[in-house]
């Protein structure tokens, strides 16, 4: 479970005297189903907003004038002279801005390179693409790990122990994040040393707490 990759000075600074347990190079910092899945959510959007303001103007997609609500003023639209609609054309495009940006995001994905993980006997360290570095301690983690192949190669999805965030408004809600390995070598073999780990980790602190 240990690559022949070069161990990044930032993933040796945080190793300190602990022994490598495992250290992968993952191919992708997202996974390709991940990509797809922001690209289908961004087409969705464009086709909704795109389809509510396409509703609207309807009528001059038919070669009719059709009349619209801006403001207080009541006006008409030809399809010969559509100024009027410049206003109602942009403010249609700031609402369709956001699908196009989880587009372009869900198409980055699919080039953008992956970090590397390395796993000790009791924390996971994960440098990304931009050289940020995160530990966590096992017992951070929940039991539960995902795991699914694409390009003949296994993605794992660890989910962090719940925290309860107050909002602005005072109201308390539960948020969990997600640490992915996308598309890395010997999935299996980490997903069974990792699931391990938590295991112990969390019974250890059940056992400790008061």
């Amino acid at each position: 479970m240990i690559e022949n990759h070069q161990i990044p000075p930032q993933l040796k600074s945080q190793l300190g005297d602990e022994s490598i347990s495992f250290f992968v190079k993952a191919a992708k910092e997202k996974s390709t189903k991940d990509s797809w899945s922001a690209i289908r959510w961004g087409l969705l959007w464009i086709a909704v907003i795109g389809g509510i303001f396409t509703a609207m103007v309807y009528e001059l997609l038919l070669g009719k004038p059709t009349g619209l609500n801006i403001g207080d003023t009541r006006i008409t639209v030809t399809p010969d002279d559509l100024s009027p609609l410049y206003g109602f054309f942009t403010f249609g495009a700031f609402f369709v801005l956001p699908g196009f940006i989880v587009i372009g995001l869900g198409i980055y994905g699919f080039y953008r390179k992956g970090g590397y993980f390395l796993g000790t006997e009791n924390r996971l360290i994960h440098l990304n693409s931009w050289k940020e570095c995160s530990v966590y301690n096992w017992s951070q983690f929940q039991n539960k790990i995902d795991i699914y192949f694409t390009n003949n190669r296994g993605n794992l999805v660890f989910s962090l122990e719940e925290k309860i965030i107050t909002k602005k408004n005072g109201k308390k809600v539960k948020e969990t994040e997600s640490i992915g390995m996308a598309e890395i070598n010997h999935a299996r073999e980490i997903k069974a040393f990792c699931h391990e780990k938590i295991t112990t980790a969390n019974k250890s602190k059940r056992c400790t707490s008061p």
